[in-house]
């Protein structure tokens, strides 16, 4: 296997807030705002904003056993 294949099978560890979204199948806009409500941990380099992959598979955990750490009636979502 060459090196170019191998770099491109690799799991990312961090996704951008667009790419997150799209891989769980919602809008950039309440991906922007689980990060402003504190839901989602972010991590900042320079302009960019990445959540971890670990983050992102965390919460969608809380969310399978129907325990969000934050109300989403609370916020005006339900």
């Amino acid at each position: 296997m060459k090196a170019r294949e191998r770099i491109q099978t690799l799991t990312p560890l961090a996704y951008s807030v667009e790419d997150a979204a799209r891989l769980i199948g919602i809008g950039p806009a309440t991906m922007w705002k689980w990060l402003a409500d504190g839901r989602l941990p972010a991590i900042r380099i320079n302009r960019r904003t990445l959540i971890k992959r670990e983050d992102l598979e965390a919460l969608l955990e809380q969310y399978r056993k129907g325990k969000p750490e934050v109300n989403l009636a609370d916020l005006g979502m339900l």
